[in-house]
């Protein structure tokens, strides 16, 4: 199994990627997933959570988010804008 399928079978069964692939799709801006997530797939490790770097407004896309999965969301830093949901 090459790189691009064990990403792809990893981050597909993590429960919340089809909220984040259908939000990215409607809100029409980019979105990308970073950090451990694509490291942790590599390595066949579980996926504990999903980093998310987004075109626009973090703040827009965290709270259309946690609004569709009935979580919360909070800042975590203020520079660079990061946020969390839980």
């Amino acid at each position: 199994m090459n790189y691009s399928q064990k990403l792809t079978k990893a981050i597909n069964q993590h429960p919340m990627y089809p909220a984040l692939l259908s939000l990215a799709k409607s809100w029409g801006k980019p979105a990308y997933l970073v950090g451990g997530a694509l490291r942790d797939a590599l390595l066949d490790r579980p996926l504990i959570d999903l980093d998310v770097a987004v075109a626009g407004s973090p703040q827009v896309y965290a709270q259309a988010m946690a609004k569709r999965l009935h979580i919360h969301y909070f800042i975590l830093h203020d520079n660079p804008v990061v946020y969390r949901l839980i």
